[in-house]
Formats: C-alpha cells, structure tokens, sequence
C-alpha cells in the first residue's frame, strides 16, 4: 500500500475489531478496500494535472491519513449496519481539491501555514480584553 495500511485501520477501529483472515471483513478485504481508495485518490490526482501517485512527504502522509480514515469510516458503517447517508465528506472533499489540480496547493499550505500578515488576519476574539466578552 502506498499510502496506508490494514495495521493503521486496525488501530483505529471501534472496539478494536479483530482483521484476520477469518474476520469479517478479512484482511485482504480491507486491503482491497485500502487499495481501491488509493487508487481513487491516484486517479484524482492524476485528473487534476498533480504527480500521481503523491511523493511529496506531507502529501503522503495528508493522503494516508485520509485514506485510512476513509477505510475506518467504511468499515465501521459495515459492522454497524449504517446506510451511507449521502452527506459529503473529508474524503469526498478531498477527492475535488485533487480533480481541480489545487490538492497539492492545499497541502503544501498546510504543512507550512504562514504568519498572519496583519492584524486584520487575527481573529478578533484573541484580541479582546477579558471585559469584552
């Protein structure tokens, strides 16, 4: 895997539900699961102009971790017997910043934010006087 892996999901999941071969979803289920939503998030990226599969270190790690929440999220909706509700989420907000071309844009920003560059960029709540509130 490129990005993730079963032992990442295993950590993360409820109860911390056993992935064997014998479990339910198996191992190599879930690494089925891990490797179509990499190569979802390949084929997004390659969609959007940006190297495909990611080698920059923060989009990768950024990648992994979306993936395997993903992964986490899908699993867990299984085991728990939940419909999938339509709404949007991380991953499929993820998925258009990288079919825009602006996926390694946003990562880039986020592994090295910028000061702010004046005071109007400083929320004003940290600004206040305790009185104020």
């Amino acid at each position: 895997m490129l990005y993730s892996s079963t032992d990442q999901v295993y950590v993360l999941l409820p109860n911390k539900h056993q992935i064997t071969a014998t479990s339910d979803p198996t191992k190599t289920q879930v690494d089925v699961i891990l490797s179509q939503l990499e190569a979802e998030a390949n084929v997004a990226l390659a969609a959007g102009g940006q190297t495909s599969p990611a080698t920059d270190p923060q989009q990768v790690l950024a990648l992994g971790l979306l993936v395997t929440n993903e992964a986490v999220r899908l699993i867990t909706a299984m085991l728990e017997g939940i419909a999938d509700d339509g709404k949007e989420t991380a991953w499929d907000r993820a998925l258009t910043l990288m079919r825009a071309g602006e996926w390694a844009a946003a990562a880039s920003a986020a592994s090295n934010p910028a000061a702010p560059s004046s005071q109007s960029d400083i929320d004003p709540w940290f600004t206040r006087d305790r009185a104020e509130y």
